[in-house]
């Protein structure tokens, strides 16, 4: 027999070609009566009785059709289908008509061909999410399978036939996932593609987090024998090649790159491959010659020599004549810019407000969403193969909230300075940041649509400056919430107050204002987006902030500026929005224009924009002065206070009927009770800075409330009066005051605080959050899960409180930790994609030190370094140090360490994560002696307390850094270690170190 071609190829048109290699001729051999009906899935072959006269293949399609393809005759029968609710992904011939089925959602069943159909004989479940099942080509009595969270399983078919009733037996090695990795986050499971490469059931996996790993069952490891990893983006194919006796395979990923490796030796590249476009669907090699063909996404099968490596044929699928990339040669460089939209449709207010309100369990959904948009934008080309690669010089993505109709419009724009246009990177763009939003959500309910992607402007600047001095900067801010309020100015141009104020910054985490500043010489004009919409116009205030700047700058090119504004809590709803949003705008400005003396600047824009802002420039308890240049400034820092916590509850989170501006000139010119509340403010922030320098509750809770209570007084004694709260406002008041009475002694256990809106601020020391919480889920019952999500199972009664129940007038939760940090949401996301980027291969230390106690402190650090500079990472370094201890060091040492990162221009306290960060360690001599350096006992060091008064040095004490650094993790640190005993404060060392690429 005659065989025209040596290849087999199927299409996603469900088309079936043979194809000759040598000639470089393709025969249809299959052509379904539908095109694009039914695509071709998965090919396996079959030698039956190792006679050619009898060689045949099977084909699967996506209705899971199985076929049978005669050589010999050149014809296709179809020969059953599999009844599966999702599609095969695995088919492996078993001999005498036999076959082992996989479908995605893990139905596994072994069929027989019987009078032309499709007989199953044992049936099991492989778990969900199954990506492939390959049977072992050395011990065809045994396959595998695996998928997404779904790692690697060998199954027996003998005991799979033999214990049909209890299949859990027919698994005879399960892989497990590899430890969680150098920042303590768990690698997510994703298997797309393995071979066994003998008879013991060894077997190479390839994994979408771009590793290879070899798995050996008959060891006694459950996690892989070896494992490295491929450039960065996820391999999809995987193949031994046979003309090496099966000691060398192949990868293959989806950005086309192609690599042949040793089994020998894993970590080394034999080739690389060059000249493939788009992801590899399938890489296949000859049993017996040294070939390799493989099929992209670009429809070419490319034959290589698995020895020279050149590529010795090329064969198209399909006539590409009508497909080829513009030539844009002939075309200016001009500015270009292009705007696509989007809908998020939310079927219910609860479903959307649960997004809005940042209560989904995966987090903020629009920040996540906005990173993914922009990289999805910056990889265009990659995603659809005839986009050019373009330069851009700008993205962003901005969101419109539309409460009445429970959608989001995402607007994705982009720009560049280049021959062709950006409206795909900006549909691209759009398109991924409105499926990520969905991914962000699903759980909330599978009805959230995604509607009408379309462009919506483009254009192409024929004559355009050349904007080399555009920039554009980023800033966050919290807001602040006044424990003594702000009511009334005496200068309304310069928002100069009538009286002092006492506030705490919020945690960034938890709700924060971001703003986008952007300016060049090419705008003619100033513009102001708020959650992704256009103002029509500029407040007053606003205006005012930016003809400040223009008075201090020295910068005469750069007259205006672009604004884009994002509040991730509801705005003007007595949540201080406008303070963390004038904070967040004059921070950038003062970066942008660079102007002098920063701080001062800062904090007098934000004032003149929105006078409680001048709180948000800084953290911890902030006090804002009503005399002189009125100025703010720290009291104590947040940790000062470490049990401190706040709770915020969301009765209400639409826009208040009064805005403050409007009310406090109200209240100032008819108000009888304003000069009386005037009196005795100072009075009540004195007492109130004593009781929290002295951690007195108890003052502190009365001291707050009081004032809270005559604030509202003098706003309901404002003629018209401005009414803020409401009857969950009220109810809440005489919650708080029943539940303190349940306090020993009479100590208080809440306090609550109103700002211009209904919603309330409860402080609590943390002994009683629990308790506070399930309080609130008693009295404030809501169909909603999500509302009391921290204490989801508890049913606890309270039959002791007073107070009636409220059924669902609750719409949210916030509960604040006392840390000022930046968001690690952001850090989460960003570690997320971290596989994204190339880690940096050599680091740059910048180390200084000095002691930080008094020199009569028993530890002292007298010489500290690190070398090489720089350093390689993977890889070692060196240190070399001294300390003097003077006295025996006891066995009930703690050590406190703070540490700081800098974002922006200030440090912000990391927190402290699985025994990482601003912690402290009470058993110090446990942790010294389980991890006690090697080089421990070369220096005379001590591995166990207490240890000896004596000098100790080390000298290039080596230490191997096996892991790679993230990129995220560069930048500038400080710590404070603090060792103190039960007896005596033993030293103090502060370190200052910055890691560089």
């Amino acid at each position: 027999m005659t065989i025209r071609f040596n290849l087999l190829a199927g299409c996603e048109s469900g088309i079936v070609k043979g194809v000759d290699t040598t000639n470089n001729g393709i025969y249809v051999v299959h052509k379904p009566a539908e095109t694009y009906a039914d695509a071709v899935t998965l090919l396996e072959w079959s030698l039956a009785n190792d006679e050619i006269d009898y060689m045949q293949a099977f084909i699967a399609t996506k209705k899971n059709n199985i076929l049978r393809f005669n050589f010999a005759k050149e014809s296709i029968q179809q020969i059953g289908t599999i009844n599966r609710s999702s599609p095969l992904k695995g088919l492996a011939y078993l001999g005498e008509d036999r076959f082992v089925t996989c479908s995605e959602n893990g139905s596994l069943s072994i069929d027989r061909i019987k009078n032309e159909s499709l007989v199953s004989e044992v049936e099991a479940n492989a778990g969900p999410d199954i990506c492939r099942l390959r049977i072992n080509p050395f011990n065809r009595t045994f396959f595998g399978t695996g998928g997404k969270e779904n790692d690697l399983k060998i199954w027996s078919i003998e005991e799979l036939i033999k214990n049909e009733k209890t299949k859990n037996k027919s698994v005879i090695f399960q892989a497990k996932n590899i430890r969680p990795n150098t920042v303590r986050l768990r690698m997510p499971v994703w298997v797309t593609d393995f071979q066994f490469i003998d008879e013991r059931n060894r077997c190479l996996v390839a994994t979408g987090h771009h590793q290879i790993r070899l798995y050996d069952p008959q060891s006694s490891a459950r996690r892989p024998v070896q494992e490295i990893e491929f450039e960065q983006c996820p391999i999809m194919s995987l193949a031994l090649l046979h003309s090496s006796n099966n000691e060398r395979f192949l990868i293959g990923n989806t950005q086309g790159e192609m690599a042949q490796f040793d089994l020998k030796h894993l970590s080394t590249i034999v080739h690389k491959y060059r000249g493939v476009i788009g992801s590899i669907r399938s890489i296949e090699t000859h049993p017996t010659l040294p070939l390799i063909a493989s099929a992209s996404i670009d429809q070419y099968v490319r034959i290589h020599h698995a020895e020279t490596h050149h590529q010795v044929s090329k064969v198209i699928l399909i006539n590409l004549k009508f497909y080829t990339m513009c030539n844009t040669c002939t075309k200016a460089i001009t500015q270009r810019h292009a705007i696509a939209e989007a809908i998020v449709k939310f079927p219910d207010s609860q479903t959307f407000q649960s997004y809005f309100n940042i209560t989904t369990k995966k987090g903020d959904a629009r920040l996540c969403s906005k990173i993914a948009g922009i990289l999805a934008a910056k990889r265009t080309a990659d995603l659809i193969p005839l986009c050019h690669q373009l330069p851009l010089s700008h993205i962003d993505i901005d969101y419109e909230h539309r409460h009445e109709e429970n959608e989001v419009l995402i607007r994705c724009s982009c720009s560049t300075q280049y021959q062709t246009g950006v409206e795909m990177e900006a549909m691209v763009g759009v398109t991924i940041a409105a499926v990520t939003i969905y991914d962000m959500c699903k759980a909330l309910s599978k009805s959230i649509e995604i509607r009408n992607i379309r462009l919506v402007e483009k254009t192409d600047n024929k004559i355009m400056s050349t904007d080399a001095d555009s920039r554009s900067i980023t800033c966050q801010a919290s807001p602040n919430i006044a424990l003594i309020k702000y009511w009334g100015k005496r200068n309304e141009e310069l928002i100069l107050p009538d009286n002092d104020s006492l506030s705490i910054t919020l945690d960034l985490t938890d709700m924060h204002s971001y703003t986008t500043v952007s300016t060049s010489p090419s705008m003619t004009n100033d513009t102001f987006y708020f959650d992704g919409v256009l103002q029509t116009k500029l407040s007053s205030r606003m205006q005012k902030v930016l003809a400040e700047v223009r008075r201090r700058t020295k910068d005469d090119q750069n007259k205006f500026v672009e604004i884009r504004s994002h509040n991730t809590f509801p705005a003007s709803s007595g949540l201080a929005s406008s303070a963390s949003a004038y904070a967040s705008l004059a921070i950038a400005l003062t970066k942008l224009f660079n102007l002098d003396n920063q701080d001062a600047t800062a904090a007098y824009l934000a004032r003149i924009g929105s006078g409680s802002a001048i709180r948000s420039i800084y953290g911890g308890f902030v006090r804002w002065s009503s005399v002189g240049e009125c100025l703010s400034s720290c009291v104590f820092p947040m940790e000062h206070w470490s049990d401190l916590r706040l709770i915020i509850l969301i009765f209400n989170s639409s826009k208040k009927p009064v805005s403050s501006t409007d009310a406090m000139q109200r209240t100032r010119e008819t108000s009888t009770l304003f000069p009386a509340r005037l009196a005795t403010v100072n009075d009540k922030i004195e007492k109130l800075i004593e009781a929290i320098q002295n951690k007195d509750f108890n003052t502190f809770a009365k001291i707050v409330m009081i004032d809270s209570s005559q604030f509202h007084a003098v706003c309901m004694d404002t003629y018209p009066p401005v009414i803020y709260l409401n009857e969950q406002s009220k109810h809440l008041i005489d919650l708080v005051h029943a539940y303190n009475k349940t306090g020993d002694n009479g100590a208080m256990k809440v306090a609550y605080t109103f700002d211009a809106g209904p919603n309330p601020f409860c402080f609590i020391r943390e002994e009683h959050v629990q308790e506070f919480l399930k309080l609130l889920k008693y009295i404030y019952p809501t169909t909603d899960t999500n509302v009391h999500k921290q204490v989801a199972d508890s049913d606890e009664k309270f039959p002791s409180i007073n107070v009636s129940i409220m059924s669902n007038v609750l719409e949210r939760i916030m509960m604040i930790s006392n840390n000022y940090l930046f968001s690690s949401l952001l850090i989460s996301a960003l570690f997320y994609i971290s596989h994204a980027f190339t880690f940096p291969k050599f680091l740059d230390l910048n180390l200084a030190w000095r002691n930080c106690g008094p020199s009569s402190d028993p530890i002292q650090l007298k010489s500290l370094s690190i070398t090489p500079d720089p350093i390689r990472i993977p890889g070692g370094l060196n240190i070399t140090g001294s300390a003097d201890v003077t006295v025996q060091i006891p066995a009930d040492v703690s050590v406190s360490v703070t540490l700081e990162r800098k974002v922006g221009p200030f440090f912000v306290k990391v927190p402290c994560v699985d025994n990482f960060g601003s912690c402290k360690y009470g058993n110090a001599c446990e942790l010294w002696a389980e991890f006690c350096p090697k080089y421990a006992a070369q220096y005379g060091l001590p591995c166990q307390c207490p240890i000896p008064a004596n000098t100790y040095s080390v000298q290039n004490a080596n230490i191997v850094v096996d892991k790679n650094v993230p990129a995220e993790l560069l930048g500038e640190y400080r710590a404070t270690v603090d060792i103190v005993s039960s007896q005596n404060h033993l030293g103090c060392v502060f370190i200052d170190l910055t890691v560089k690429k």
